[in-house]
């Protein structure tokens, strides 16, 4: 079965400044414009194809990506084989360190396409790493902010008087009183 390619167009204001955008998800940083992702600030190996099937995918992420959309954005001149987006997909898989019977962060939907599942922080990548000019610490910087965004609810809670706390989130805090 061959797939053509169908043209796609990202939105402007889905993607920021081209150059300074980066995508954010578990121990991953994805640079897109760089051909560059990171593994806890440590360049993982990847063909350029899966690079841009990552890149389609975390750009809409929990949304189903079709395998129209995905040829097209990495095969954008040229018909291609279905095989060769499975293989893509195989091997972006085991970069990512994926496990076929738990998926961290692409699931497939058999037929269809396939969609990112993990939390997607996307951001201006330029103004986190220009500070020491170390990737290591733009992936820390970008993984404190799911736990910024928790506290930021937690005091809205508590604003709204609604909060409750969990006590295991207090458990392992030695400056807390018991």
């Amino acid at each position: 079965m061959s797939i053509a390619a169908v043209p796609l167009s990202v939105p402007a204001s889905r993607t920021g400044s081209p150059a300074s955008r980066f995508f954010a998800f578990g121990e991953f940083v994805l640079r897109p414009e760089r051909q560059l992702l990171l593994n806890r600030g440590i360049q993982v190996r990847i063909g350029g194809r899966a690079l841009d099937l990552l890149t389609a995918l975390v750009e809409r992420p929990g949304e189903l990506v079709d395998k129209q959309v995905l040829v097209s954005r990495a095969w954008p001149t040229t018909f291609v084989d279905a095989a060769n987006l499975k293989v893509n997909m195989g091997s972006l898989r085991r970069a990512l360190g994926e496990s076929h019977t738990t998926p961290r962060y692409i699931a497939t939907v058999v037929g269809r396409g396939y969609r990112f599942i993990a939390p997607v922080r996307a951001s201006g990548f330029q103004a986190i790493s220009s500070a020491d000019g170390d990737p290591a610490t733009a992936v820390r910087i970008a993984g404190l902010m799911d736990e910024i965004e928790a506290i930021r609810q937690e005091l809205q809670q508590i604003k709204d008087g609604s909060f409750h706390a969990a006590p295991e989130r207090f458990d392992n805090n030695p400056g807390l009183p018991a």
